[in-house]
């Protein structure tokens, strides 16, 4: 079965739950095999917004799910009837982490596959650090009882994870989180960092670039700074800083403007008061 089914199929249960948008994602690539943009800058970095935005997700809804399951986990010290509860729900709660991690490694794969790219390997190093990976190989919900620690090369098949990934994939170690960190750190160690800044900077949902004819052309005088605390330079059109000369004059043509309506409002009163 592939594992867009496979990843469907799994998560039907808890559809209320975030997820990454993995059937969106390969319809992207896709789009972008049949209109020949293979090499586009701009649909790949369109295809980093998604998965950075549904990792934000995860993790939120991670966050808030770990701490219901940890008060309910003590709950049911003093209620043992509600204990195949529980363990029912961290079950589910544990695949869908480990679906969701599987499910960024296995798009990021196709993607380099199709597109004439390298994402896999930074996406795969930023993916580690995400909390929701972490706590898979951390969180007392699914290490409680101290057994083995996933971060030990010895301790692949001991630990819930690689179970659980081998359910799903087979034999493919290679998804497994300690050997996948192995993978990078000996790439980090012969070809450099691995880091994207497109992944590993949050998100600017909702904010357009700046437009580069907006900008002031190079050389162009900067405003001065004001000597008061807090003061904001002054712009002119398109943000063109307002040269300092320029600016003192502008202030006295208004400083003269102003006395004169003063004096004009002061002598109508006047005139008016004498009659």
């Amino acid at each position: 079965m592939k594992f867009g089914r496979l990843y469907q199929l799994e998560l039907a249960g808890t559809p209320d739950w975030p997820r990454l948008r993995y059937k969106q994602l390969k319809k992207l690539i896709k789009s972008r095999l049949a209109s020949h943009e293979i090499t586009s800058i701009f649909q790949t970095g369109h295809f980093k917004k998604i998965i950075r935005e549904d990792l934000q997700s995860i993790n939120a809804f991670w966050l808030r799910h770990e701490k219901e399951l940890l008060d309910r986990e003590r709950a049911t010290e003093e209620l043992p009837y509600l204990r195949q509860q529980q363990e029912e729900q961290v079950h589910a709660c544990l695949r869908w982490l480990i679906l969701n991690y599987l499910a960024v490694l296995k798009i990021a794969k196709k993607h380099d596959k199709h597109c004439a790219t390298n994402l896999q390997n930074a996406m795969a190093k930023v993916l580690l650090m995400q909390p929701f990976v972490v706590a898979m190989r951390a969180s007392p919900l699914f290490h409680s009882d101290g057994g083995a620690d996933a971060s030990q090369p010895g301790a692949s098949d001991a630990n819930p994870i690689s179970y659980v990934i081998q359910k799903l994939l087979g034999m493919d170690r290679k998804y497994f989180p300690e050997r996948l960190q192995q993978h990078i750190a000996s790439l980090e160690d012969s070809q450099g960092s691995l880091s994207d800044p497109e992944i590993d900077s949050p998100p600017t949902v909702g904010l357009d670039p700046p437009d580069p004819r907006l900008q002031p052309p190079p050389g162009a005088p900067r405003a001065a700074k004001s000597p008061r605390k807090g003061a904001k330079s002054q712009e002119g059109e398109h943000g063109w800083p307002i040269p300092v000369a320029e600016r003192e004059e502008e202030d006295g043509w208004m400083l003269v403007c102003y006395l004169v309506l003063v004096g004009l409002a002061w002598c109508v009163w006047y005139s008016r008061d004498s009659r």
